[in-house]
C-alpha cells in the first residue's frame, strides 16, 4: 500500500539535511546512498512525478556545490573528484528517469471516493475488474446478475461462472483469454459470455472491456449487461418459425390468397410445384386457377364451395382433381376462408391446398399390387389354370388364355374342358381323367404329353403338369397345371435389322436428348430432343443449334462463339462440357447440360450432343424463401394434429386436429406420456413408441412410429406420427414435437388387399416351376415355395431383400445370374431358354433352364426383373450320352480310314506282281496267243490300271490332313502353279481360265493344290462343244471365304448334287469319261479338313459353279 504523504514529506526533509552533512564531512559516495534511499520511499509514496524530478535536481546541486567552492577558493583542482562527481550525476539522472518512466507516478487527480463509490454501486451495468483473470471488484448489480454476495465472487476466477463450453461450440477458457489478450494489446473488446447464476440456469451476457493501468499493475475494467430475455426471446421466435416450416414441410402444403379486389391469386412455391409451374414468378389470375379443373362438374362444384364461403363466410372444404400444366392429373384438397376488411366486406381468401395425388396413387398401387401377382402370371411363358373340384375353370394366367384361343380370362371361369370348344374329346377324356386322379391320390402328375388343337393355331404341343390346390388349412379344393409349349421354332433374324432396331429403341426412348450435327448442322436428333425444345424434327434437322438458342447466354458470352470454341476443342481432347441455355418453341428458357463429343460413322467423324435438361434444378438453387405469413395461416387452415411433449414436466399439448384424432370434446385438457400410451392397443406398439422416443432424446434423431389407438369414443384408429427433438440453451433434450395424420381409411384399404395378395400367393406356391422376381438392385421381392426350398430356405419371406450373393450359388453361377438380370432390364427384352447350371444346398450341381423377363409397373416402366427356371438335369445327362456316341462314330470311322490306307497299301504288292507278269507273258507268248487271247491280256492289262489307280486313290483319300502343318498360303500364286501343271491339259482343250484377286489364308498347302487341281481338272474334262471358260473367284462371308470355280460345260442334274461328293460315284460310264469316282470325295474332304462346307449349282448343258468355304485366317 501507498505511505501516506503525512510520513514521508517529514523523512524526507530529514535525508536532506543527512545529505548536505554527510557531502560536508564523509565521503561522496556516501551521499549517493542516501540520496537513492530517499528515491526508494519516494516510490512508495502518492508524491507525484513532478516531485521527484525535483528531489533529483537539488541533490545535483548537493553534488556540484562542493566543487564549485574549491575552484573559487584556488584550491588545488582534482580530476579524480571532478570525474568521481561528473559519475554520480550521470548515474542519478539515468536511475531518475527509469524510475520515473516505469512506475507512472503521474497520475490524474482521482474522483472522490464518495462520487466514485455512488457511481460504482448504483449502474444499472454491472462493473467487474479483473487482474491476471481473478476478479478483485465488482459492484451490486454484478451480485445481481449472478444471484450471489460480493464475497463469493471476488477473488475467483471468472471462469468460474462460465460453462466449459460457448453454446456455438467455443471453449469458454479459449474465449475470456482471446479477448483479455486483444484488450491488452489493441484496446476495447465487445462480446457475448454465457455464465452460470446461482440457481444453475444458463444467463447470455454482453460484456465491454477496457484496460486500465494503476499503480502497480494493469486491470481490466468489464462492464456487464445481461441479455438473457432477448436472446430466449429470438430462439423463441426461431423455435415457433421452425415448427411451422416443419408442418408444411412435412404434409407439403401449398398456401394460397385470391385478393378479391384485384382478381390476384398468390401461390407460395408449393403450390407452383403441385400445378407444375417451373417459374414460380408467373402471375396467377381466378382465371387462370379456374383453368385447371379437370372438367366442367369438378369446376362447378368448387366455385359452388367458393361463392357460398363468400356470402355466407363460412368455412369451407373441398376434394377435387386438376390437369397441372403438364397435363398430369392431380388430386387435391383444399380449405378455403374468408377475411373481412375493417368495414366488414369481403377482403381475401386464403387458404390451404394439399395434393392427395399420391395418397390416391398409393390406393391405387395397393389394388394394383393385387395384380402384380397377375402381371407375373401373365407374363411367365408357361399356360397355368386352376380348377375347382367340379373341374370347372376358377382362374389362368393370360398365356392359357391365348392358347385356348379367347382373349379375356373371364371367357373361360366357370367352363369346362368340354365347354372351351379347343379340344377334341379323346383329349378331353384324358384331361378329365388325369383330373381325378390328381384330387384322388393328392399327387403331382408330372411328364404329361398331350397335343392340342387350337382354333387359330395347329400343330402345337404342350408339357402339361398338374398338382393338388388346397386352401390355407391344406383341404384340397380343386387342381392346379402348367401348360409348357414344347414346340421347337426355327427363327431366321437378319442381325443387321436387329441391331439397328436395339439401337434405334435406345435412341427414341432415352430420357437425354441426342443431336448429331454434320459440318455445324443438324442431321439427326432424337424424340427426346423434340420434347425438351417443342420443336419437331422436320423443324431442326439442317439448322444451326443457334436456332433454338439465344444470341447471348447468361455469362454475357455470345452463343455462337461459345459454340464454335467448344467444337474445335473437342477435336483435341475428344469431350467437352458446358451449361447452355435455350429458347424452346413457346418462348420458355431452359437451362441445360450438354456433353460433346466425337462421333465416327460411315466413315466421317460428326459431333455428338447429349442434351441433360436441368432447368428444375437451376430454378430450385435460385427458389425464393416462404412467406411467413402465408405460412402461419397455412397451419391454421390444414388440420395437422400437432403436439409437443415437454420431457421434464411429462406433460403433452395438442392442438385442436389432434384432440379430434383422439376424441376429446375438451380442446383444453393436457395428458401425461402414461395417459397417451393408454390409448394405444397393442402392447408391443407401445413398446415401439417408447423405445423410439427414447432414441430421440438420447441421440436428437427424427423419428416415425405407426400404430392404432382406440379413441375416446371407442372407434378404432390407425396414427402415424412423425416427431423431432427440440434441446434448451445448456444443449439439453427439452421437448419433443411432431406432427400425426389419421391414416385409418388407408389401412383398412391395405388390410383388403393384402388378403387378395395371399390367395394368389397360395396359387404362386402350387405350381411346380420355380418363380422368382427383384427389383432394379437385384434384390429378391418375391418366390414361390419351391423356389425358396432349392435356395435353402423354408419360409419365402426368409429370402425377401437378399440377393444371389447371400444363397448357395457359386460364384461364377452368381456373375451369370446378375449379367442375364441387367441385361433383361437395360434391354427391355425378354431372356429365353436359357440352360445354366445351379449349385444346391447340399453342394449338387443341378442343370436348370431359366427364362427371364423385364418386371414392369402399372405405367409401363421396368421396375426389375421376373424369372423362371426348370430343372433340367437329366435331360442334359441324356444330351451328354448323345455326344459320347457320335465320338464313338467318329473313331469308328477313323479306325476305317486306317483300314483302307493299310488294305490300299497292301493291296498295291499283288497288283505289281500281276501287272509284271502280265507283260512278261505278253512278250515270251504274244506269238502264240490268237485274236481272242490278245483280247484277253488287253482286258488284264486294263484292268490292272484301272485297279492300280484305283488303289492310289484311296491312299490319297486316306493322306488327306495326315502329316500336314498350317501354313500361310497366297491363294493367287497357289492356283497359277496348278494352271501351269494343267497347261497342257488346257492347251489341248482351248480353255480359257479367268482368275479374280484370292486372299492369303492359313491351311493346308498340298490338300488346298489337290482341291484346286481336281475342280479345274473335273471342269476341264466334263467340258461341252463350245468354247470352254473356267472363272475362278472368291468373296468373304462372315468368319469364312466363299471360293466359286464354274464352267460352262455339261452340267449336271441337280438331283446328283449331293450324290457326287460321296466316294466311289459315278454319272458317266468309263467309256464316256474315265474317272475312279473319289475326286469330288477328296474335295469335300479336304474342305471339311478346313471347316467349310461345299456345294454344286448347276444346269445340264448350261454349265456347272462348285463352291466351297474355307475359315478366314487372312493375315
Amino acid at each position: 500500500m501507498p505511505i501516506p504523504n503525512k510520513i514521508v514529506v517529514p523523512i524526507m526533509v530529514a535525508i536532506m539535511l543527512l545529505l548536505f552533512l554527510c557531502d560536508m564531512f564523509l565521503v561522496q559516495e556516501l551521499t549517493l546512498y542516501f540520496f537513492y534511499a530517499a528515491l526508494l520511499l519516494f516510490c512508495l509514496s502518492n508524491v507525484e512525478l513532478k516531485h521527484m524530478y525535483a528531489l533529483a535536481t537539488f541533490a545535483s546541486f548537493l553534488i556540484i556545490i562542493p566543487y564549485v567552492f574549491e575552484f573559487i577558493n584556488n584550491e588545488s583542482f582534482l580530476w579524480l573528484s571532478f570525474s568521481n562527481r561528473t559519475i554520480s550525476l550521470i548515474i542519478l539522472w539515468a536511475i531518475t528517469l527509469i524510475l520515473g518512466k516505469f512506475t507512472n507516478k503521474q497520475i490524474l487527480q482521482p474522483i472522490t471516493e464518495e462520487k466514485w463509490a455512488a457511481i460504482w454501486d448504483s449502474s444499472p451495468d454491472g462493473f467487474m475488474l479483473l487482474q491476471n483473470n481473478k476478479i478483485k471488484d465488482v459492484n451490486l448489480r454484478i451480485c445481481e446478475i449472478l444471484q450471489l454476495d460480493k464475497g463469493q465472487i471476488v477473488g475467483k476466477d471468472i471462469l468460474q461462472f462460465t460453462p466449459k463450453t460457448q453454446q456455438n461450440g467455443t471453449r469458454s477458457q479459449d474465449l475470456v483469454q482471446e479477448k483479455l489478450d486483444k484488450v491488452l494489446n489493441e484496446g476495447k473488446q465487445k462480446f457475448e459470455l454465457d455464465s452460470y447464476a446461482a440457481n444453475g440456469e444458463i444467463m447470455h451476457l454482453e460484456v465491454h472491456m477496457d484496460k486500465i493501468k494503476s499503480s502497480k499493475a494493469t486491470q481490466v475494467l468489464c462492464v456487464i449487461r445481461d441479455i438473457t430475455i432477448h436472446i430466449l426471446a429470438k430462439k423463441e421466435l426461431l423455435q415457433n418459425k421452425d415448427l411451422l416450416d416443419q408442418g408444411v414441410r412435412l404434409k407439403k402444403l401449398g398456401i394460397w390468397k385470391w385478393e378479391i379486389a384485384t382478381n390476384e391469386v398468390a401461390w407460395n412455391d408449393q403450390l407452383y410445384d403441385i400445378y407444375a409451374y417451373e417459374d414460380t414468378s408467373q402471375k396467377v389470375s381466378f382465371e387462370i386457377y379456374q383453368s385447371h379443373f379437370a372438367d366442367e362438374n369438378v369446376k362447378k362444384r368448387v366455385l359452388d364451395k367458393i361463392y357460398h364461403c363468400l356470402e355466407t363466410g363460412e368455412e369451407y372444404f373441398v376434394k377435387y382433381h386438376i390437369k397441372d400444366k403438364t397435363g398430369q392429373i392431380k388430386h387435391l384438397s383444399t380449405i378455403g376462408k374468408l377475411i373481412h376488411d375493417e368495414n366488414g366486406k369481403p377482403k381475401y381468401l386464403y387458404g390451404v391446398c394439399s395434393d392427395e395425388t399420391e395418397t390416391e396413387l398409393n390406393l391405387k398401387k395397393l389394388e394394383e399390387s393385387t395384380q402384380l401377382i397377375q402381371f407375373i402370371f401373365d407374363n411367365v411363358p408357361q399356360s397355368i389354370f386352376w380348377k375347382d373340384a367340379n373341374f370347372k375353370f376358377l382362374g389362368a394366367n393370360q398365356q392359357f388364355v391365348t392358347d385356348c384361343g379367347y382373349q379375356n380370362v373371364s371367357e373361360i371361369i366357370g367352363k369346362t374342358d368340354f365347354e372351351l370348344g379347343n379340344l377334341t374329346e379323346t383329349e378331353i377324356d384324358n384331361f378329365l381323367k388325369i383330373d381325378k386322379e390328381v384330387l384322388r391320390t393328392g399327387e403331382r402328375k408330372y411328364g404329361i404329353y398331350e397335343a392340342k388343337n387350337n382354333l387359330d393355331i395347329s400343330n402345337l404341343y404342350f408339357r402339361i403338369t398338374k398338382a393338388p390346390l388346397k386352401d390355407r388349412e391344406g383341404k384340397q379344393i380343386g387342381i392346379i397345371g402348367t401348360c409348357e409349349n414344347i414346340t421347337e421354332k426355327i427363327i431366321n433374324e437378319n442381325k443387321i435389322r436387329a441391331s439397328e432396331k436395339k439401337f434405334r429403341t435406345i435412341w427414341e426412348s432415352s430420357p437425354e436428348g441426342f443431336l448429331i450435327l454434320e459440318k455445324g448442322l443438324i442431321k439427326e436428333i432424337n424424340p427426346r430432343l423434340s420434347q425438351i425444345t417443342g420443336f419437331s424434327k422436320e423443324e431442326l434437322i439442317g439448322k444451326n443449334p443457334l436456332y433454338f438458342s439465344p444470341e447471348y447466354q447468361e455469362n454475357g458470352d455470345s452463343s455462337a462463339k461459345i459454340l464454335q470454341k467448344r467444337i474445335k476443342n473437342v477435336v483435341k481432347e475428344s469431350y467437352q462440357e458446358l451449361a447452355w441455355t435455350i429458347n424452346t418453341q413457346s418462348g420458355e428458357k431452359k437451362y441445360m447440360s450438354v456433353y460433346i463429343s466425337l462421333l465416327p460413322m460411315d466413315n466421317t467423324t460428326y459431333v455428338l450432343c447429349a442434351v441433360h435438361d436441368v432447368t428444375k434444378q437451376i430454378l430450385a438453387e435460385r427458389e425464393l424463401t416462404y412467406n411467413k405469413n402465408l405460412l402461419d395461416q397455412g397451419v391454421e387452415a390444414k388440420k395437422l394434429g400437432i403436439w409437443q411433449y415437454f420431457i421434464k414436466e411429462d406433460k403433452i399439448i395438442f392442438n385442436e386436429e389432434k384432440y379430434k384424432i383422439f376424441g376429446y370434446d375438451d380442446f383444453t385438457l393436457q395428458v401425461n406420456l402414461e395417459e397417451y400410451l393408454s390409448f394405444l392397443i397393442d402392447d408391443k406398439e407401445k413398446e415401439v413408441v417408447l423405445e423410439r422416443k427414447g432414441e430421440c432424446i438420447r441421440t436428437g434423431k427424427e423419428f416415425t412410429s405407426e400404430y392404432r389407438i382406440r379413441d375416446k369414443k371407442g372407434k378404432i384408429k390407425y396414427i402415424s406420427t412423425t416427431g423431432k427433438l427440440v434441446k434448451n440453451v445448456v444443449g439439453n433434450p427439452e421437448y419433443i414435437y411432431g406432427i400425426s395424420t389419421d391414416e385409418t381409411e388407408h389401412e383398412l384399404a391395405k388390410q383388403e388387399i393384402k388378403e387378395s395378395q395371399q390367395f394368389l400367393q397360395l396359387i404362386l406356391d402350387t405350381i411346380p416351376q420355380r418363380v422368382f422376381w427383384k427389383d432394379k438392385d437385384l434384390r429378391f421381392l418375391g418366390v414361390n415355395q419351391k423356389c425358396a426350398e432349392d435356395s435353402g430356405f423354408s419360409n419365402v419371406e426368409d429370402i425377401v431383400g437378399k440377393t444371389d450373393f447371400d444363397l448357395p450359388w457359386s460364384k461364377n453361377e452368381i456373375e451369370a445370374f446378375r449379367k442375364d438380370d441387367l441385361e433383361v432390364m437395360k434391354s427391355g427384352q425378354s431372356k429365353l431358354k436359357i440352360i445354366e447350371p445351379q449349385t444346391k444346398k447340399d453342394g449338387t450341381v443341378s442343370y436348370v433352364v431359366t427364362n427371364k423377363m423385364p418386371l414392369k409397373s402399372y405405367d409401363g416402366r421396368t421396375i426389375g426383373v421376373l424369372g423362371t427356371y426348370e430343372d433340367i438335369t437329366d435331360r442334359i445327362i441324356a444330351e451328354e450320352n448323345k455326344i459320347k456316341h457320335i465320338q464313338q462314330i467318329e473313331n469308328k470311322n477313323k479306325e476305317l480310314e486306317q483300314f483302307a490306307y493299310i488294305a490300299s497299301h497292301d493291296l498295291q504288292e499283288p497288283l505289281q506282281t500281276l501287272t509284271s507278269m502280265t507283260e512278261l507273258l505278253t512278250q515270251l507268248y504274244s506269238d502264240k496267243f490268237d485274236v481272242r487271247g490278245h483280247q484277253m491280256m488287253d482286258y488284264i492289262t486294263d484292268a490292272s490300271v484301272r485297279m492300280k489307280t484305283l488303289i492310289k486313290g484311296l491312299l490319297d483319300y486316306s493322306r488327306i490332313g495326315q502329316n500336314s502343318e498350317l501354313t500361310l498360303i497366297d491363294c493367287n500364286k497357289l492356283v497359277e502353279l496348278v494352271q501351269k501343271d494343267l497347261s497342257s491339259c488346257i492347251a489341248q482343250s482351248n480353255a480359257f481360265v479367268y482368275i479374280e484377286q484370292l486372299p492369303t489364308i492359313k491351311g493346308y498347302e498340298t490338300e488346298l493344290y489337290q482341291l484346286f487341281q481336281n475342280l479345274i481338272g473335273n471342269a476341264i474334262k466334263y467340258k461341252s462343244e463350245r468354247p470352254l471358260e473356267i472363272h475362278i473367284s472368291s468373296q468373304k462371308k462372315d468368319k469364312h471365304w466363299e471360293f466359286n470355280i464354274s464352267d460352262n460345260g455339261i452340267g449336271i442334274d441337280p438331283k446328283f448334287k449331293d450324290k457326287i461328293f460321296v466316294i466311289f460315284q459315278r454319272l458317266h460310264a468309263r467309256n464316256e469319261y474315265e474317272g475312279t469316282g473319289i475326286g469330288l470325295a477328296h474335295c469335300k474332304k479336304i474342305v471339311d479338313l478346313h471347316e467349310g462346307k461345299i456345294w454344286v449349282d448347276s444346269k445340264i448343258n448350261e454349265g456347272s459353279t462348285f463352291n466351297f468355304t474355307l475359315r478366314d485366317s487372312i493375315i
